[in-house]
């Protein structure tokens, strides 16, 4: 607890006053409230009481989420621990939103800070090329028919951009479509691993991780 309270009064040395705008995000490893976890063992806690304090006294609040309710699990306990802390400042400047995004390995959820600087938006979807296209086994015969030796480099990458995305939707999109698939068994499972204890659905669960 000690570390915890060097770490806040820290935190409360870097905090410039009400008019500069503060952000803080980070897995926090409290809780805020008796909502934010699975068991009641560990809702009242000297950390939490802490962490708590720090929050009011610096005139920070919680900047909300879009998602699953915890961020964190470890058997059948979920809480939420981390977070995106904001003050006053922060949200009159600025538009946001925050999502806890799926968990695949670790124990904790990644959180998205996703911040709305203008509503301007490119005319076109710029050209993404993805890593994991180079591990299908038929990816170098549509690049053998996408590029020739004898043209210009400029009229080859063009040949390729519109190769590679009929091939990615005709071809490669049969393994996205499998993984949003895989991804949507999770997420149900998840979900009803956050209301009720199930030794089946989190064996499921680490069977579809794997």
């Amino acid at each position: 607890m000690s570390a915890r309270r060097c770490l806040w009064n820290l935190l409360e040395g870097v905090n410039q006053g009400e008019n500069a705008a503060w952000i803080l995000g980070r897995d926090f490893n409290s809780t805020l409230s008796n909502t934010e976890c699975s068991s009641e063992a560990n809702i009242s806690s000297g950390v939490n009481a802490l962490f708590s304090d720090f929050v009011f006294n610096q005139g920070l609040f919680d900047a909300g989420f879009m998602g699953s309710r915890f961020t964190w699990c470890r058997g059948s306990l979920h809480e939420r621990l981390d977070r995106f802390l904001i003050n006053e400042t922060v949200a009159q400047r600025m538009h946001f939103s925050i999502f806890h995004l799926d968990h695949l390995v670790l124990d904790h959820r990644p959180i998205l800070f996703h911040s709305v600087i203008n509503d301007q938006r490119s005319a076109s979807r710029p050209f993404c090329f993805l890593a994991c296209w180079l591990e299908h086994p038929k990816f170098q015969d549509m690049l053998s028919t996408c590029w020739g030796s004898s043209r210009l480099l400029s009229d080859n990458i063009s040949s390729f951009k519109a190769g590679v995305r009929t091939w990615n939707r005709d071809i490669f999109g049969h393994i996205a479509r499998s993984k949003r698939r895989l991804m949507a068994r999770i997420v149900g499972i998840d979900c009803k691993l956050e209301h009720r204890c199930s030794n089946y659905l989190s064996r499921l669960c680490g069977k579809l991780l794997a």
